[in-house]
């Protein structure tokens, strides 16, 4: 079953209100596979408990106070780690209608975007400032777009107006 956008609007809200309280934001500390195509993203805080965000590009991501242990750090996960590293949570964001979920760091290399696409197999791609694809989980070329390390992210065709952008008669 997959994550419908109306569900991804309250996540995308509760994750900016956790990961960047008033006391200051959180930075990633370390990234996990946890199962396949699973990962456990760890945040840490100097004075609040750690959170842990758990994404899967099938499924969704939600944050959970569960203690899970991260089984590897193979394949997409090192290039992850390698990109967001000690990267500080910025923001959460959604684009309006689209079951994306665009995550904002602040690295020692610039501002990187974790891109987390919720349809189909799903995705996960790391951009940076400029939006040009530093990794990508999966690459895909389609008629529309192609998502490949070295080329622009372009984001799908819109499938149509959001819930949240109609106005009430």
């Amino acid at each position: 079953m997959e994550i419908s956008s109306v569900e991804l609007v309250n996540i995308v809200t509760k994750l900016n209100a956790q990961l960047s309280p008033p006391e200051g934001q959180y930075y990633l500390s370390n990234i996990y596979s946890i199962f396949t195509e699973t990962f456990l993203f760890r945040f840490h805080h100097s004075s609040l408990p750690d959170r842990a965000l758990i994404i899967s590009p099938r499924r969704g991501l939600w944050i959970t106070k569960y203690k899970i242990e991260g089984t590897s750090s193979v394949g997409y996960v090192t290039s992850m780690r390698k990109l967001l590293g000690r990267g500080r949570f910025v923001r959460a964001e959604q684009p309006s209608g689209e079951r994306i979920c665009i995550i904002v760091f602040d690295t020692p290399s610039g501002q990187r975007s974790l891109i987390c696409e919720f349809f189909r197999e799903g995705n996960l791609i790391v951009v940076d400032s400029l939006s040009m694809i530093l990794s990508c989980q999966r690459g895909v070329s389609v008629r529309h777009r192609t998502i490949s390390p070295g080329t622009d992210y372009l984001p799908p065709p819109s499938r149509g107006m959001s819930i949240f952008d109609l106005e009430r008669i």
